[in-house]
């Protein structure tokens, strides 16, 4: 052939690159192969050739004869004529050229000229039976099925000896003359012809399995595992093999304590002859694990880890058995191993954090989760579980660069935007909360206004409250009422949140001496909503302390702090400062004690208790009657979130 030379840079094979036949790289994978169109084409020059070199020095490079062939992406150009080849050489290199020529057309949709150059291929190389399959499935493709037909015996017949040939003539009835009878028993027969000459070769048993399973011939099925069993193979493969094709014969039970005793002892079998080969064992292992049975895989995969302390692949599925053994120690420790090993593995970060995330350690969650999206860009998704985990570790400043960062890479996500407000808020940045609010109020409507929802703006709100925004506040709590009527919820957490939305408004407007009136109100509401909350209870109690209602307050107080699930310092400065206004000073004193050992660095707290130690209260009083005992604390009532400084429920 005399192709049109068209690059500009051909491709030089040197002749000491080694020795690789056409045949080789076809048969171990045409597309591997030939990626890049690159061809070896070895060739090997006269003993007098370099002789011939040294003598004719003084030559120009034309002049002298090039140790090499030229081979192209659309051509071939031959060696030097001059040189002795090895035997086949120049052959090889033609069926190359050929070769490479087909899979550049066949890349481009030209069958008809992919199938016309992989044919001077297989005429060049009649015997390559991986080729005349692509050949034949190529013709098939185009309807000339008989012609394919002839292809695949002719192949056949020059390799008798091949099992490949067997089984590719057999697929290629079945695939392209499945709806002829003789084709189908023809396509069966080759496979048990192939069984009955190649019984050491795990593909001929592969094939045959799977035939017969089509054919509903179960029973046949068996018959050839239990013959391959029979072998006498000492290679771990062939019996790795066999044992994934008994798999289809049993399929797995994947019921827990059901062990699958057959397949066990086929598995046995793989050990017996695995020669302690490592890919071998963690094959037997994964087959353990899968089937539900952990302490075999376990006991495997230690084996591994101990002889082969740097396989870190192994050591995370030995991390998945503890796992499912319910050995969370285990777990963390193998993977912490790998991590100290690889500190730059992402998985295994991520693993860590769920691990800690399923015990509620937000702490440490928080910190893997975050090492793991340092070292790779991270999806949304994994931004905004981060700093859920940082807000849930209560450390909202954490998550503040965090969510700059993500809302950088994903600026069109309200979700990120809406929690770098809420952590913005956290870390008392009130003004860049209020702003992060507005962005995603932006977002929110064009891609998500189901994200502004009530609960959206009751964060908002609380933001604008802390920024010292009360009018907006009370407007965005306003907002949140309205949403909350329109959605009309009459369940317990509904009741709840809605609860906490009115004791916001009404315990705001109380700590600012506005509306008391109305706040009052808002608090008797949120208080027939959730009667057994302690917090709102507080809020009633302090409405009447400002009511100057104090024998009410103290009642209601009182009850408040048995009613709270943990002992809270703003409940205590309440009841304190109602002592005092009773003339109670002992007790004053003893609650503002116990309200500053919660909180030893609030000022406030500090002050009030100095001044009631120095100053006599206003009305001395003698200590009232006190109230009956609540009949049960219950403590299952939902929290109120509440600002800073101001009664938690």
């Amino acid at each position: 052939m005399n192709p049109v030379k068209t690059n500009d840079q051909p491709i030089l094979v040197n002749r000491w690159m080694g020795v690789r036949p056409a045949g080789f790289l076809i048969k171990n994978g045409m597309n591997a192969a030939l990626s890049v169109f690159t061809a070896y084409c070895v060739v090997a020059t006269s003993p007098h050739l370099q002789a011939a070199e040294k003598a004719s020095s003084a030559a120009t490079q034309a002049e002298v004869p090039q140790d090499r062939a030229e081979v192209y992406v659309d051509g071939f150009i031959p060696p030097n004529p001059r040189l002795n080849l090895l035997e086949n050489g120049h052959l090889r290199g033609e069926a190359l050229a050929h070769y490479s020529l087909a899979w550049a057309y066949e890349g481009k949709k030209d069958l008809d000229r992919a199938l016309q150059e992989y044919r001077e291929v297989l005429r060049l190389m009649p015997g390559n039976v991986k080729l005349a399959q692509r050949v034949a499935y190529l013709l098939a493709s185009g309807g000339r099925k008989e012609e394919a037909r002839g292809v695949m015996q002719k192949t056949l017949g020059l390799n008798p000896d091949d099992p490949s040939a067997y089984i590719n003539f057999s697929e290629y009835l079945l695939t392209y003359h499945a709806e002829s009878r003789p084709d189908r028993e023809r396509a069966v027969a080759l496979a048990e012809e192939a069984l009955a000459k190649f019984q050491d070769i795990a593909a001929v048993y592969q094939h045959v399995v799977r035939l017969y399973l089509v054919g509903r011939q179960a029973a046949k099925a068996k018959a050839a595992i239990n013959k391959a069993l029979k072998q006498s193979s000492q290679e771990p493969q062939f019996w790795l093999d066999i044992a994934t094709i008994a798999q289809r014969v049993w399929p797995l039970n994947t019921s827990e304590g059901q062990e699958p005793v057959l397949l066990n002892n086929i598995y046995q079998k793989v050990l017996d002859h695995s020669k302690n080969k490592e890919s071998i064992q963690e094959a037997v292992a994964g087959f353990y694990h899968s089937s539900h049975q952990p302490e075999k895989a376990r006991e495997l995969y230690e084996k591994i880890v101990s002889a082969h302390p740097d396989q870190l692949d192994v050591r995370k599925k030995l991390a998945s058995v503890y796992q499912v053994l319910g050995q969370q120690d285990k777990v963390i420790e193998t993977l912490r191993t790998v991590l100290r090993i690889d500190p730059r593995d992402v998985l295994t970060n991520k693993l860590l954090a769920e691990v800690y995330r399923e015990r509620k350690d937000w702490d440490n969650a928080a910190r893997y989760l975050q090492q793991a999206l340092k070292i790779s860009k991270g999806s949304e998704s994994e931004y905004l579980d981060l700093a859920q985990l940082l807000l849930a570790a209560r450390r909202p400043a954490d998550g503040v660069p965090l969510l700059e960062r993500a809302t950088y890479y994903y600026p069109k996500d309200p979700r990120l935007t809406f929690l770098l407000a809420i952590s913005h808020t956290g870390a008392k940045q009130y003004d860049a909360s209020l702003s992060a609010f507005e962005k995603t109020i932006q977002l929110g409507k064009e891609t998500q206004p189901g994200l502004l929802n009530d609960r959206f703006y009751f964060q908002y709100g609380a933001a604008a409250e802390r920024a010292g925004n009360l009018d907006q506040a009370a407007d965005l709590f306003r907002k949140t009422m309205e949403l909350l009527a329109k959605t009309g919820g009459d369940d317990d957490e509904t009741k709840a949140f809605t609860a906490q939305v009115y004791n916001y408004l009404g315990y705001m407007w109380l700590e600012n001496d506005m509306h008391v009136e109305e706040a009052g109100e808002l608090i008797k509401t949120a208080f027939n909503l959730t009667p057994k909350s302690g917090a709102i209870r507080d809020s009633l109690g302090w409405f009447y302390f400002k009511k100057r209602q104090f024998e009410e307050a103290r009642r209601e107080l009182t009850l408040a702090v048995e009613m709270m699930e943990e002992p809270d310092s703003v409940v205590f400065d309440h009841l304190a400062q109602t002592y005092f206004q009773l003339g109670m000073k002992p007790e004053a004193l003893e609650n503002m004690r116990k309200a500053l050992e919660l909180d030893s660095s609030n000022k406030d707290f500090a002050e009030r208790l100095k001044k009631f130690e120095t100053e006599t209260p206003p009305v001395p009083r003698p200590l009232p009657k006190s109230s009956p005992p609540l009949e049960k604390k219950d403590k299952s009532s939902p929290k109120a979130v509440v600002p800073a400084g101001k009664a938690a429920a």
